[in-house]
């Protein structure tokens, strides 16, 4: 309610009725929920791969103080993780700003 953020958590939702993915995260910046991400981490490459993301509508992808917000939360993540890599998933490797925000992380 806080975001108007409607969330289930999909794990145990058979693949092909899932919604958004196994397990997707709100993204949050300052006091606005600006995206949901939908991460992957392969354990044996140590690789953290965005397999989809989903922006809010309005949301200004041109906001530089938002990106470096965001850049600094995956590189976060990726620490967490024990991450040395972050890839884009097929789905998304098109988009630009996501490319450029991965792109400054690695």
């Amino acid at each position: 309610m806080l975001f108007d953020f409607d969330y289930i958590w999909e794990v145990y939702i058979p693949a092909p009725k899932r919604k958004w993915g196994y397990y997707v995260l709100p993204v949050l910046y300052g006091d606005r929920f600006v995206a949901r991400l939908d991460p992957a981490f392969d354990r044996s490459t140590k690789t953290l791969t965005i397999l989809n993301w989903w922006w809010q509508n309005g949301v200004d992808k041109r906001d530089e103080e938002m990106l470096t917000a965001l850049r600094d939360c995956v590189s976060d993540f990726m620490k967490y993780l024990g991450a040395n890599d972050v890839t884009l998933g097929e789905k998304i490797k098109g988009d630009l700003t996501l490319k450029k925000l991965v792109n400054s992380v690695s």
